[in-house]
């Protein structure tokens, strides 16, 4: 899920906090990344912080 957050992230070139304001209040990222609205989005260091191990 994370890694399809991403993918978001780099195709409409969102900014960390901007992808995790987006996740929660867009439908159709919710939709794309298989969250419910009983779901938490991940938040913009926890992005980072899979962004920087990928990067490795």
């Amino acid at each position: 899920m994370i890694f399809k957050a991403l993918v978001l992230q780099n195709h409409y070139n969102l900014g960390g906090d901007e992808l995790e304001f987006q996740v929660r209040d867009r439908y159709s990222f919710c939709r794309s990344l298989k969250l419910s609205s009983e779901d938490g989005a991940p938040d913009s260091k926890t992005l980072w912080l899979f962004r920087k191990q990928l990067t490795r």
